[in-house]
């Protein structure tokens, strides 16, 4: 229903009416107001020019008697507040003062030789705002007599108390004609407007799928026809735009279905290409310590050797045995790389334990560490020694570069620790090893994290460790990256996200760093 735009309309139809009528009210009172005053300015001259007829046989001095001027001042009324007289030498006045002085007129009057009319204060009253006091000075001549000039001062109040005592009148007239023409007005408004737009909204709320073009049945002409004509050919690109959709709907079902197998399809086939490569892998790194074992064992078989050749032909084959032992652990620990449950770590004491083992080693030697750890909250979601062991393997690929540029060379190793500057809403701890050997390839950055992909020669590495490494660093939540530019050193990038701990789990964390 429209009770709300009824009510709406009704109100802004009376106020505007009543807004109108108060307006021609105003302009009315002007105009009535006018012509008062120049109704009294009339009557004022009027007095004055038959007072002159009849003192047409008096001297100066009878007519600028105060009697005289008198008689003019009560033939005008009760407004005629002064009257003043000027015979060309001398000034007469009925009320001696200054604020009804009529002095200063009364001269110019007789200079300028016409009328003056002018008026001094104000009055302000409701809907009536004009000059209180009407200044008129008149002229009096003859051909028989000298030039005199008479001038008078006339209060208006009395004509605005007459407009005043009729305003009351005036509004009630205003609030009962403001009333009927609203009344008026919006029952034709409803009956041209209101009454349409109901009937539309109620076809518009009935309307279902099945009612086609509903709003033909309303039939008029005027706007509202023509709405109701705008409204049928929307319907009908809806119903059309809403078939299109649901084609496009099925259309689109049936393409990602065929993506998902598609999809599926692929996932098999990159299954398929990472079994194949990692069998190869294995089929190469292992291939070749059986075959040496083979051999040695074939050897073993001479009757000719001597307990030392033995010895010795056992010792290599037993090496190259755990060879492939070592392997296939390290191809175990990559394919369950996984975060330790519940497990929480200080990344910048792995760090340092790292540095500290590092710096021990025999490898390490002529190669200066530099260790700059985060100071603050650092902790990360991911065990001790699955970080330690990231460190590690990444630490190890760095003296093995730095070796590769030769005996002598200045090795340097830095491992930083720091609040990432990522955009992320997680706050990360990130980690940058960074060294300056002889760096990777272009070629091979691709695939550093590939199983069993190295760079190294054969027996000296497995090509798992970054594998297992980048599982591990995944697998808890982080990311793993790899910047080098050959002969120019390499950094890893570890970032891990920091886990909020509780005051209980900081005292089991300290616990636990102190054994």
């Amino acid at each position: 229903m429209l009770l709300g735009l009824k009510t709406k309309i009704s109100a802004t139809l009376l106020i505007l009416l009543f807004i109108g009528m108060l307006l021609v009210n105003v302009v009315v009172v002007f105009f009535w107001q006018r012509s008062l005053v120049l109704a009294e300015i009339n009557h004022t001259e009027a007095v004055v020019n038959l007072w002159y007829k009849k003192s047409v046989f008096l001297s100066s001095d009878q007519m600028s008697s105060p009697k005289s001027l008198m008689e003019v001042c009560l033939a005008i009324g009760a407004s005629c507040k002064n009257v003043g007289f000027f015979d060309g030498e001398k000034e007469y006045s009925i009320h001696k003062g200054a604020k009804f002085d009529l002095s200063a007129l009364l001269r110019r009057g007789h200079t300028e030789k016409k009328p003056i009319r002018q008026t001094a204060g104000q009055i302000w009253k409701m809907f009536i705002f004009g000059g209180k006091y009407l200044y008129q000075v008149l002229p009096l001549k003859s051909d028989n007599r000298d030039r005199y000039t008479i001038a008078l001062a006339i209060d208006l109040e009395s004509i605005y108390e007459k407009i005043s005592e009729k305003q009351p009148l005036i509004f009630y007239y205003i609030a009962i004609n403001a009333i009927v023409l609203a009344t008026i007005g919006f029952f034709r408004l409803a009956k041209y407007f209101l009454r349409p737009i109901d009937k539309l909204i109620s076809l518009s709320e009935s309307y279902t799928n099945a009612d086609g073009m509903i709003f033909s049945s309303y039939q008029a002409d005027n706007e509202f026809g023509k709405l109701s004509f705008a409204l049928n050919s929307m319907l009908g690109r809806i119903n059309e735009d809403k078939h299109k959709l649901q084609k496009n709907v099925q259309s689109l079902e049936q393409a990602n279905k065929q993506l998902v197998d598609s999809q599926k399809k692929m996932v098999h086939v990159e299954k398929m290409a990472a079994v194949g490569k990692l069998s190869a892998g294995l089929a190469h790194e292992v291939g070749n310590p059986i075959g040496i074992v083979q051999g040695y064992l074939e050897l073993l078989e001479n009757d000719d050797l001597t307990v030392e050749e033995r010895r010795q032909f056992s010792g290599r084959a037993v090496k190259e045995l755990e060879r492939v032992n070592k392997m296939v652990r390290q191809l175990l620990d990559f394919s369950r790389t996984s975060s330790e449950d519940n497990a929480f770590v200080s990344v910048g004491q792995v760090c340092k334990d790292a540095g500290v083992v590092l710096k021990s080693q025999k490898v390490s030697s002529g190669i200066e560490f530099t260790i700059d750890i985060y100071d603050g909250e650092d902790t990360a979601g991911i065990g001790y020694d699955n970080l330690y062991q990231v460190l590690l393997n990444c630490s190890f690929n760095a003296i093995d570069a730095i070796q590769e540029r030769g005996i002598g060379f200045a090795g340097q190793i830095s491992i930083f620790s720091s609040l990432s500057e990522s955009n992320s809403i997680l706050p990360y701890i990130e980690i940058q090893i960074i060294d300056n050997g002889i760096g990777i390839p272009e070629k091979d950055l691709t695939s550093v994290f590939d199983p069993f992909f190295t760079t190294k020669d054969v027996g000296k590495g497995t090509g798992l460790g970054l594998s297992i490494s980048y599982g591990i660093i995944e697998a808890a939540g982080g990311n793993m990256e790899i910047e080098s530019v050959y002969g120019n050193g390499t950094k890893v990038m570890i970032s891990l996200p920091l886990v909020h701990l509780s005051e209980e789990s900081k005292i089991a964390k300290q616990l636990i760093a102190h054994g």
